[in-house]
């Protein structure tokens, strides 16, 4: 039996492999939105947050052979339940490395956009840069709910705006922090520049505040939205926070793709 972590496209795409290959599979997400994204698996998809010890009953308990974590390359913490929880039980962990924007990319749209980008490898890094520039009149807009409690620490609530995903965990996370409803974007992203343009001008976001998330995902589009626009973007870099397959006994190398995942599972001959 395979567990499956998802809540990204290449996690849709193994599953849906898995499921013609009639290879027996588990599949967990975090939110009930992840959950109606895969309703196509039916009972094979389920909404847990795991912590490393209730992962590793569920590994027990499900005779789970390999573990394959397809989770978004920001997702530090589930990376590091996952680890744990393999090291316990000592079966096998496949990771899939999403590509990510290479150096000249980065080059690149650094160069097009001059000063209108800064690029930075955390979010607290952001926020000292924010600082450095912060008027009474900035409006910033923030993709994803992790960090509302952090610029609510630093910024005043009618300065921070959040898109997240439509979902009942972003709502749950929104309202409990009290973030004013008319402050909240709820839109499944990747958002095209045209409408990133209009949240621009109708809040009057002065910055964007995005993650390098690869290939695939939002992060091109959110770059293309500061062309044509006054806004200034700050990129967060995928910043290593000390995951590293390679570190897990027994654990093959990451893969850099779901067709390079797929060669590795039917190697390992589950069924």
């Amino acid at each position: 039996m395979i567990l499956v972590l998802g809540g990204t496209h290449e996690g849709t795409e193994l599953c849906q492999w898995l499921k013609e290959q009639t290879i027996s599979f588990r599949l967990s997400v975090a939110t009930e939105l992840g959950k109606n994204l895969y309703e196509q698996f039916g009972a094979a998809c389920e909404m847990h947050r795991f912590t490393a010890a209730s992962l590793e009953a569920y590994i027990k308990k499900h005779a789970i052979q390999l573990l394959i974590d397809t989770t978004h390359p920001h997702a530090y913490e589930v990376k590091k339940v996952a680890q744990e929880a393999v090291k316990q039980s000592g079966i096998k962990y496949f990771r899939l490395e999403r590509a990510m924007m290479v150096d000249g990319q980065l080059l690149n749209w650094q160069h097009k956009l001059g000063e209108r980008l800064a690029i930075v490898e955390t979010m607290e890094d952001a926020i000292q840069e924010l600082l450095k520039v912060h008027q009474e009149n900035n409006r910033y807009m923030i993709t994803g709910t992790k960090y509302i409690g952090l610029f609510y620490d630093y910024f005043p609530k009618e300065c921070c705006y959040f898109r997240v995903m439509p979902s009942l965990y972003s709502m749950k996370e929104c309202t409990a922090y009290n973030v004013p409803i008319d402050h909240i974007i709820g839109i499944k992203a990747p958002c095209a520049p045209e409408l990133n343009h209009a949240f621009f001008k109708a809040y009057g976001i002065t910055h964007f505040i995005f993650k390098e998330s690869g290939v695939g995902s939002a992060t091109l589009s959110n770059l293309m939205s500061l062309i044509e626009s006054n806004v200034k973007g700050m990129l967060i870099s995928l910043a290593d926070h000390g995951v590293h397959s390679g570190e897990i006994q027994g654990c093959s190398d990451k893969f850099l793709s779901v067709e390079a995942l797929k060669k590795a599972i039917g190697l390992e001959g589950i069924s």
